[in-house]
């Protein structure tokens, strides 16, 4: 049975039994007015815990978030190795300091992600880099931005893997629940 139909049946159920409580507790002499309360305790506890559904649309709320995060990642280190080349338009090893050669790696992987921009940033933020780099117009809130967007991405990417490893307990929480609604 679907979690809202169990709870229309059980209010439906709750709702009649409260309006004849005297024929039912003379047939049923456990069936109370405090059994009543409890039953409707019950349901609305079953009732505010979130459903299934909503579980996972936040999980894909906090994945959209990390992969937002990633693709502005993605244009910090776009804009840094254009820098490099116009920085350095003669010395490739410079230019690829930046770690231009785990871009495609790091494009689908946030951790991969993460530790480019860590990288990136770590050799923008020093010399000689940073006065080359600066002296070509590239700006030192660029350089503190790839540092910035791979804390994001990786406050994201915790807050999203926790949704996700939280989400079979939450699951067996609701079943206790509605297990308890649908025993009575």
């Amino acid at each position: 049975m679907e979690d809202e139909l169990l709870l229309t049946r059980a209010q439906t159920q709750h709702d009649a039994a409260s309006g004849d409580l005297a024929l039912f507790t003379a047939r049923f002499p456990w069936f109370t007015a405090a059994y009543l309360t409890s039953y409707q305790t019950d349901i609305a506890t079953a009732e505010a815990f979130p459903e299934d559904a909503t579980v996972m649309t936040d999980i894909k709320v906090l994945t959209a978030d990390v992969n937002a995060s990633v693709d502005e990642g993605k244009a910090n280190v776009a804009a840094l190795f254009l820098y490099a080349e116009l920085t350095y338009p003669n010395d490739k090893v410079k230019q690829r300091v930046f770690g231009q050669d785990r871009m495609d790696k790091a494009r689908t992987d946030q951790e991969k992600m993460m530790n480019l921009l860590e990288h990136a940033h770590s050799f923008a933020n020093k010399a000689p880099y940073k006065t080359d780099l600066l002296g070509k117009g590239y700006t030192q809130v660029e350089i503190d931005a790839l540092l910035t967007v791979a804390d994001n991405i990786r406050e994201k990417n915790r807050l999203q893997e926790h949704a996700m490893a939280s989400r079979p307990v939450t699951t067996q929480d609701r079943i206790g629940v509605y297990n308890a609604v649908f025993n009575r």
